[in-house]
């Protein structure tokens, strides 16, 4: 006997949420693969205004979009750093610090803008795919692709059990914080070596009685996820267009 995962298919939703995740996962994938190897910045650039404004015309809201950007935002920046300043031959300003001097050079700078662009167009796709696909959808995508069940088992589990742990770690912080926990950096980093080493223990604690529960409801090893859903034919013409676009973009950038 096997357990079963079955996820509402029939929900309303707007345009871009109702597009058919697996159609949605090719082109975002596809539009990946051109990002990451292209040599010019320009197809960085045009992939993440494309995502960017998907979705601010489709009625997101900017401000929330850019906060999950913005994480990768300051890696790229210190990727663009590095390598203004530790690659290339060419010099192109000189900036002191003291008794130390660093010099940006020109091959750095291209470098540099192309790596911070593939790295923000990557997750404006990324980002693109969350907002516009529920994570059942994305079950359902990687599941009709075939990909390996235990992955899927992991992701679902994965999932289902981030948020029960976020409110574990807030509810251990606030009882630390009651007892003063963090009143000073050094006890602060006391108490959250501490939290860090609780949550692991209840993690293992709380995946065995996931475990036992999962087996006494008829769990032998395999969760199977239930989606019967054809390709509409609605879903073409957006297919097609974006298709169009990504080819648009590919013979700009090779």
């Amino acid at each position: 006997m096997s357990s079963a995962f079955v996820f509402d298919t029939n929900k309303k939703e707007d345009l871009l949420a109702g597009w058919d995740p697996r159609l949605k996962l090719v082109l975002v994938l596809a539009a990946l693969l051109m990002g990451v190897t292209s040599t010019r910045m320009s197809v960085s650039a045009i992939l993440l205004l494309l995502a960017l404004g998907t979705l601010i015309l489709s009625g997101r809201n900017l401000s929330k979009v850019l906060m999950k950007l913005m994480p990768v935002g300051v890696l790229a920046l210190v990727v663009f750093v590095t390598q203004v300043f530790l690659v290339g031959g060419t010099p192109w300003f000189s900036v002191e610090l003291g008794f130390w001097q660093m010099t940006g050079y020109h091959e750095g700078v291209a470098r540099g803008l192309l790596m911070a662009g593939h790295m923000l167009a990557g997750a404006a796709l990324v980002v693109f795919l969350m907002e516009t696909t529920s994570f059942a959808q994305l079950i359902f995508a990687l599941a009709w692709f075939k990909v390996p069940h235990g992955l899927i088992e992991i992701l679902t589990i994965a999932h289902r059990y981030l948020f029960v742990f976020g409110e574990e770690i807030d509810r251990v912080r606030k009882a630390q914080r009651m007892r003063l926990g963090y009143r000073n950096w050094r006890v602060g980093w006391k108490s959250a070596g501490t939290l860090g080493g609780m949550v692991i223990l209840r993690a293992f604690e709380k995946s065995e009685r996931l475990y036992k529960s999962m087996c006494s409801r008829g769990y032998r090893g395999q969760i199977q996820v239930s989606y019967d859903k054809a390709l509409a034919k609605r879903d073409l013409a957006p297919t097609i267009v974006t298709g169009i676009v990504l080819l648009g973009v590919f013979s700009i950038g090779f």
